[in-house]
């Protein structure tokens, strides 16, 4: 089970590693034009600035970059089908060879451009798929969620999210967030 703690700026120290969940990233470079919880970017932005002012890195890998592109380029197509009113299945039909997904493409690399610069660059563990798969069958835990507890156990990083279901995982890695559901599992 993760070892979960409040996302305290204070308790940034140099030398620390840390991998930002998806949510983390959309926060900081893509937020919501109605963020359901507004209290949970400027936490995510406060730890952000204290790991860059205490010298920790922040790591980056092709799960969250996936997670990053995908949400986005939804968020994007939703705005999109109900101005044209189309019907939600028809994303690769009727939204990726349109303008609007070209500005979807623009948006993408400006983001990337922001966020490439303040990270390393990490590759993927060698995963023991049988037991990411385990946790989705029997904790109900996603697999992308599975695969990033593992991700920040093999790199020695500190999670730093918002996603209440990370309290399922099994990984015994140390997770940070501003979620109270996620805090109040909490050893």
């Amino acid at each position: 089970m993760p070892d979960i703690h409040r996302a305290d700026p204070a308790r940034v120290r140099a030398g620390q590693r840390f991998l930002f969940d998806t949510n983390v990233w959309l926060d900081l470079y893509y937020p919501s034009p109605q963020p359901s919880q507004p209290r949970w970017s400027a936490d995510h932005a406060a730890v952000f600035r204290a790991i860059k002012q205490a010298g920790a890195e922040v790591v980056f890998n092709v799960i969250v970059l996936s997670e990053l592109v995908n949400a986005v380029a939804r968020r994007e197509f939703h705005i999109f089908r109900r101005q044209h009113n189309i019907d939600p299945r028809d994303f690769k039909r009727r939204f990726r060879d349109t303008p609007a997904f070209e500005a979807v493409k623009r948006k993408l690399r400006l983001i990337q451009s922001q966020i490439l610069p303040q990270v390393r660059v990490v590759s993927l563990p060698t995963l023991k798929l049988p037991a990411v798969l385990e946790q989705f069958d029997q904790r109900d835990v996603d697999v992308n969620d599975a695969v990033l507890a593992r991700c920040a156990e093999a790199e020695g990083c500190i999670l730093l999210t918002s996603d209440a279901d990370m309290g399922k995982v099994d990984t015994p890695i140390e997770v940070w967030t501003a979620n109270p559901r996620l805090l109040s599992r909490a050893n």
